[in-house]
């Protein structure tokens, strides 16, 4: 049966990133995505301008029109700038038994626009992490949200903490367990400017390995083979889709190299 994936995230007008980027992961390795918009963005590689909340009850009425539809192999949450619609869509999800659920934490744009609910979206995302299989923050969203401090006071959950806007020559992801380190993934850094939507890129690539029926260290090491390789040919020349901050382009052979 062919894997089916419900995305839940913002639409980017540029396709670099969001909804966009995670059909084409979808894609790519033969998945079906069934795609619901969280959010509203007005963005390119110019610069973050305004994102726009869609209403909770809009998003909720659409999954249970998916639910209705079919049952999700695995669901990938990405861009939320609504706290509450954050709490709502998870709960919803956990009322079905929604198994493989991957978020990927989401508190400001590349550019430097924070949301105007950043605090409660931390607050958010530290609770329902016992909730969800896997969280993929990187260094500044994994202190923001709490997580380190959160995986030893409260239920344990997983987390994979990832180092693309860290600096060095290695990229360095690391997934914890339960508050403990299990498993690094290095790969050398890629250099270029062509990198937005690479943790929509990863997170996704988690999900469909996933729904796959990998388990989540299998899921998180073919995902970073993934999403390195496809940074890679998005930084090779002539290869550029705009100039600037242009989109982390996913190969169409990308599969291939899984």
């Amino acid at each position: 049966m062919i894997p089916r994936v419900l995305i839940i995230s913002g639409i980017d007008p540029t396709g670099g990133a969001g909804l966009g980027a995670d059909v084409r992961v979808c894609s790519e390795f033969g998945a079906y995505p069934l795609t619901i918009a969280s959010a509203l963005t007005v963005q390119n590689q110019h610069g973050f301008r305004y994102v726009q909340s869609v209403d909770p009850h809009i998003v909720i009425d659409q999954l249970v029109a998916v639910y209705d539809s079919c049952r999700p192999d695995a669901v990938k949450i990405g861009l939320m700038a609504d706290a509450s619609l954050l709490q709502k869509t998870v709960d919803f999800l956990t009322s079905r038994g929604q198994r493989n659920i991957v978020v990927d934490p989401v508190l400001s744009a590349t550019a430097g626009a924070d949301w105007s609910d950043a605090a409660g979206l931390a607050d958010t995302y530290r609770r329902i992490a016992p909730e969800v299989t896997l969280m993929t923050p990187n260094v500044k969203e994994a202190q923001a949200i709490g997580l380190a401090a959160a995986a030893k006071a409260d239920k344990p959950f997983s987390y994979l903490l990832t180092g693309g806007d860290e600096h060095g020559r290695v990229c360095t992801d690391i997934l914890y367990e339960h508050g403990r380190e299990i498993e690094r993934y290095e790969l050398p850094r890629v250099s270029g400017n062509n990198l937005h939507g690479s943790g929509c890129i990863l997170s996704t690539a988690i999900a469909v390995f996933l729904a796959k029926g990998c388990d989540l260290h299998t899921a998180c090491c073919r995902a970073k083979i993934f999403a390195y390789r496809a940074i890679t040919q998005a930084n090779t020349p002539g290869m550029e889709i705009m100039r600037g901050y242009g989109p982390a382009f996913v190969p169409s052979n990308s599969q291939k190299l899984v």
